[in-house]
């Protein structure tokens, strides 16, 4: 009987071990795939760092490093150029985890992600409208960031393309001598969106189709606005001193 009880409690003691081992082997295990992730990460093997990071995120979802994979796997993407899948990544970092210095980094990539995405004008714009969107909620949330000129930049650029879009159309229509339809889309410009090189372009057009629906004194109004450094300031003068004559 006692030497039944004896093999009962080496048993259990090894079994102890064998647990520990287990264990240690493990924790062994999730530094290593997370330290060599890092690595990856900063020898720029964007694939590798990517594979490692999905895998530590994978077996470890509650680790104390979980965030920090997180940030680094969306970060990968973003600096791969995928930025599609960045702004997957970054999104669900943004909503899932708290820490507040990666969160402004990744806030801004987000947007950027997005402002890399973004069409030229000829193109549907809902990521233009997405992008402006994350990038309104980053100035409210960091107002105070180091990153506000780079923010400002990308926020004026992409405001300028809506309002492009609108005033291309709206030359098409001028071309295919609709000027009614011209007019509707310049009525919805909103100008001091525009950026500085289509401002002069988009008074000229505005004052040319006002002066084909015969309104010619807010014609006139537009016309004289446009600068005599302008390309269309010769233009702009015959087209003010033909008004005059009327």
């Amino acid at each position: 009987m006692k030497k039944y009880l004896i093999l009962i409690l080496v048993l259990i003691i090894l079994s102890g071990c064998a647990k520990k081992t287990v264990l240690r082997d493990m924790e062994i295990s999730e530094t290593t795939i997370y330290e060599e992730s890092i690595k990856n990460y900063e020898d720029g093997k964007w694939g590798k760092a990517i594979e490692g990071f999905q895998s530590y995120i994978f077996s470890y979802p509650a680790s104390s490093k979980t965030e920090k994979a997180q940030y680094y796997l969306a970060d990968a993407y973003y600096m791969d150029n995928n930025y599609t899948q960045a702004i997957i990544e970054f999104n669900y970092f943004i909503k899932n985890f708290k820490a507040y210095s990666l969160r402004e980094q990744s806030f801004f990539k987000l947007a950027d992600s997005y402002f890399k995405l973004t069409p030229t004008y000829q193109h549907d714009q809902t990521l233009t409208v997405n992008a402006i969107s994350v990038i309104e909620d980053f100035k409210l949330e960091f107002p105070e960031t180091e990153m506000i000129q780079k923010v400002d930049s990308l926020h004026r650029i992409l405001l300028s393309r809506l309002e492009e879009k609108k005033l291309h159309t709206a030359n098409f229509y001028l071309k295919k001598k609709n000027s009614t339809a011209a007019e509707i889309y310049l009525e919805d410009i909103i100008p001091e969106n525009l950026l500085p090189e289509y401002r002069d372009f988009y008074l000229y057009k505005y004052g040319i189709t006002l002066n084909n629906l015969k309104k010619y004194e807010q014609a006139e109004q537009l016309l004289t606005l446009i600068p005599e450094s302008s390309t269309y300031y010769s233009k702009a003068k015959k087209i003010i001193t033909n008004i005059k004559i009327k």
